[in-house]
């Protein structure tokens, strides 16, 4: 009885922590967005999103109180990193409109919102995988829906602001062909044990992806068409390959959600 009480105050102890964080990367973006809280080290998003990704490694090793193995260091904490990357990088990609009447500024507020929302669950969920690699644990198959639809919004985050910062489109592609390779490889990880496996969804996916990248981009689409497509095929060909297999939970209620929140982002970004 003692012993639950304790693991479970540790686990309270954990969740105030990831919350903490979640909070101040929300509200240090926000100040320096507002008041250049980060002087001239901020004058390139990407340097930003990569210091942000950089500190969240960190920041997530103290929320484990240093108990890490070769799966936390290697796997766990690169993708929770990369996640981390994207929504910084996509939230200044954001932010450099000009949000000057009261309906913008609510969008601002509800993005806020869904960004902290966001980067909580990516640290609560790559806690989980950190537990579950010293011992099997029930809330796994959980986690690995998480990451697998976090994964899923941050290469839409990615492909977004990419495309939007970057003037060469063969760079812009490179680009995303490594991250697109990163993620999928990371994702594989918690599904696939073998390596042939892994690798061999990997490249699949990968062509796919690519193939659909290309052609929205050659069609001269905007820009956020072109990662809401490429974000829908990321997403069914990863399920295609993991659907198979008993370990995750997946909603159609997720689809619903991704779909309403993207086409509502549509509506304020073009009439208002």
């Amino acid at each position: 009885m003692m012993r639950d009480v304790i693991k479970q105050r540790m686990d309270n102890a954990k969740k105030g922590r990831i919350i903490l964080v979640s909070l101040l990367v929300i509200f240090s973006l926000l100040g320096h967005q507002l008041f250049g809280l980060f002087g001239e080290i901020a004058e390139s998003p990407i340097i930003l999103s990569v210091l942000y990704a950089f500190l969240s490694i960190l920041v997530f090793f103290w929320v484990l109180r240093f108990k890490l193995n070769f799966r936390i260091i290697t796997v766990i904490s690169l993708h929770l990193a990369l996640i981390i990357f994207t929504q910084v990088l996509f939230l200044q990609t954001f932010f450099a409109g000009d949000f000057a009447r009261v309906s913008e500024a609510f969008l601002v507020i509800v993005v806020l919102i869904i960004a902290f929302l966001i980067i909580y669950f990516a640290f609560l969920t790559a806690n989980i995988f950190a537990v579950s690699s010293f011992r099997r644990i029930p809330l796994e198959a959980v986690a690995k829906t998480s990451i697998y639809l976090l994964t899923v919004l941050s290469v839409f985050f990615l492909t977004y602001s990419i495309l939007s910062l970057q003037d060469n489109i063969l760079f812009a592609v490179f680009i995303l062909l490594i991250f697109y390779i990163l993620f999928v490889f990371l994702l594989m990880t918690y599904f696939f044990l073998e390596i042939r496996v892994i690798l061999t969804n990997v490249f699949l996916i990968i062509w796919n992806v690519l193939l659909i990248l290309a052609g929205t981009i050659l069609f001269g689409m905007e820009v956020e068409f072109i990662a809401l497509i490429t974000t829908v095929v990321f997403y069914y060909a990863v399920d295609f390959f993991i659907e198979r297999r008993q370990e995750i939970i997946k909603s159609r209620l997720f689809e619903y959600f991704f779909f309403i929140f993207l086409v509502i982002l549509f509506i304020f970004y073009y009439f208002y």
